[in-house]
């Protein structure tokens, strides 16, 4: 009989009372001061929880909005208010869905403001309907009960492609119209009214005719937007925040067991933080919501002219937020925590232009510099892996410390390629670019790394990337990233140069020794076997324990594996990649 797979729970880390064993005592963990120069000031770390799957991520922003006095805000990629409640809070004030939590929190007198992303109608439809889903059902129950503070701003990030290559790409883009056009004409007609009214970015091509039917308006160039607003972050009181991989759908929930079919699986980490770096990220909201406010009111003049029905939203539009002073601190003694960013913004126009100019890569380099301080063991969760400049700071830091070893966690295939069976040339561009990262971290390490890929002990049903050696995969969104028991990153970013470059992104920097080791062994125990042995815990140990392990597994029929482990497979991912003239690494 299999073993029940589980994450070993344990206290979350609190400055006053470490629960987590740090490096041994004979560990020389020698001073760097020069690593992490240029990033944001450090703050006093006064808690950090990490929220391991969103069987602990969900219930805990939930118990976190429920406890807010002032105010919550929400900046999410995807967040969906019909997404049932998991907490026993929410439960006991018999609040079934994120809907009726808002709700009950806004009746308090709390005031409620989320940022969404929205994102390119054309190559992304399904999301920008998500995303207009929510803002419109924010909007309805804020006008039904005019006592609730609840303002909702749907940001489109601002960078737009060049006219040059819109040209370019003109007939592709028209095609992907005509074929949504085709696919609400497809649906009955309430569902077609119902769809079109939430894909506000359709109106200037599309409308809708008396009967319901769905034609063209007009054969205009289409704009496409090639970045997007990528964090996951609520801020509570401006004293406590949750921040990481997580967005917040029926999609997006996993527990430990992973008991369901691949395409169901999801493994994602977040961090519950308390103390002043919840003002930085306050203050990294603020910037956001006021500076994407304006354009989501100018997009909001636009839709009205062409909307289809004079009932259908969006009507409001948000007021400027209060900036929250900044404080600033001191020297920190102590374990510490700094807020950490991605920020672009829109590149003076080129013909060929596609790429956003970055303001701020405060996470590509932290994660620089986490990787030169390591000395015993680099641990990376990342959903991708496509940014050469990371891949190669690996291999330097190999190069210079033949002690380092390196484990990084990543899915066996993107999401789109495993589930879903997509072959474009931005997938196999992907997997081209994550090829040669994973090679050039390979020849650097030699056995000294173990790439893994967590499969379940089940057998596969068939034969396509949703499967690696005869058994079903775990889909793996995290994104984490551990130096040795002294510094950890946990953030929205993947190790792709969209995120590192492009995107809107959020994480922190957490050093601790306390708190990194309890953050570091949650990680590890999700994983492996319940009952395995320490040297699969230890810095110096776990790569060697982690492969046997995994050969282990392997050796054994599906069903008498007790843990996930399993190595990734390089060549697949190789065999599918391809080079892709023109198109920009960060673009995947």
């Amino acid at each position: 009989m299999k073993a029940r797979l589980r994450v070993r729970h344990g206290n979350s880390f609190n400055a006053g009372a470490a629960t987590c064993d740090a490096l041994p005592a004979n560990h020389a963990r020698p001073e760097a001061p020069d690593h992490w120069q240029g990033l944001p000031e450090p703050r006093a770390l006064e808690a950090f929880e990490p929220l391991i799957e969103a069987a602990e991520g969900f219930p805990a922003l939930e118990r976190a909005t429920l406890a807010a006095r002032s105010h919550v805000w929400m900046a999410f990629r995807v967040f969906d208010l019909d997404t049932e409640t998991r907490s026993e809070e929410a439960h006991a004030l018999g609040l079934a869905a994120w809907a009726d939590v808002i709700r009950h929190v806004a009746g308090k007198g709390v005031s409620v403001r989320f940022f969404l992303s929205d994102f390119d109608p054309i190559g992304a439809p399904e999301l920008h309907e998500q995303c207009w889903k929510t803002a419109r059902a924010l909007q309805e129950m804020s006008s039904a009960n005019p006592g609730l503070d609840i303002e909702v701003v749907a940001a489109r990030h601002e960078n737009r492609v060049g006219k040059g290559l819109r040209v370019m790409f003109y007939p592709a883009a028209l095609a992907m119209i005509e074929s949504q056009r085709r696919e609400l004409n497809d649906l009955a007609e309430d569902r077609r009214r119902a769809t079109f009214a939430v894909r506000p970015g359709l109106w200037r091509h599309l409308r809708m005719r008396r009967n319901g039917r769905i034609v063209w308006r007009s054969i205009l160039l289409p704009r496409l937007f090639p970045a997007t607003h990528h964090q996951k972050l609520a801020i509570f009181d401006g004293t406590r925040m949750i921040l990481g991989g997580l967005d917040v759908d029926e999609r997006r929930y996993d527990d430990a067991e992973h008991a369901r079919p691949a395409a169901e699986t999801w493994h994602d980490v977040s961090a519950e933080v308390t103390g002043p770096a919840a003002t930085d990220a306050a203050r990294h909201f603020v910037e956001c919501w006021n500076r994407d406010r304006y354009r989501a009111a100018a997009d909001l003049r636009r839709f009205r002219r062409r909307r289809p029905d004079q009932r259908i939203g969006p009507e409001a539009v948000a007021n400027a937020l209060e900036m929250p002073p900044d404080e600033g601190q001191g020297t920190v003694d102590g374990p510490s925590i700094r807020f950490l960013r991605t920020l672009s913004v829109a590149h003076r126009r080129f013909l060929l232009g596609m790429s956003p100019a970055t303001v701020a890569d405060e996470l590509e380099r932290a994660h620089l510099a986490l990787i030169r301080s390591a000395r015993r063991l680099i641990y990376v969760e990342t959903q991708f892996f496509r940014h050469m400049p990371i891949a190669e700071e690996l291999a330097e830091a190999a190069a210079r410390n033949p002690d380092l070893g390196l484990i990084l966690v990543l899915p066996m295939a993107p999401e789109n390629v495993a589930f879903y069976g997509e072959t474009g040339v931005d997938v196999r561009k992907g997997e081209k670019l994550q090829a040669e990262c994973l090679s050039t971290v390979r020849e650097a390490f030699g056995k000294r790394a173990f790439f893994m890929s967590p499969v379940r002990p089940v057998s596969a049903r068939s034969d396509g990337r949703d499967t690696a050696y005869g058994r079903e995969i775990v889909y793996v969104h995290a994104k984490v990233a551990v130096a040795d028991d002294a510094a950890a990153i946990v953030s929205s970013a993947n190790l792709n140069g969209r995120s590192m470059r492009w995107d809107t992104e959020a994480g922190v920097l957490v050093q601790s020794p306390d708190a990194v080791a309890h953050l570091r062994r949650r990680l590890f125990a999700a994983w492996l076997p319940d009952d395995a042995r320490e040297a699969a815990f230890g810095v110096g140990s776990a790569v060697a324990t982690w492969r046997e392990i995994a050969a282990g597994n392997l050796r054994r029929a599906p069903e008498a594996c007790r843990s996930f482990l399993a190595p990734h497979d390089i060549a697949e991912t190789d065999g599918f990649g391809q080079h892709i003239p023109l198109v920009p690494d960060e673009l995947v």
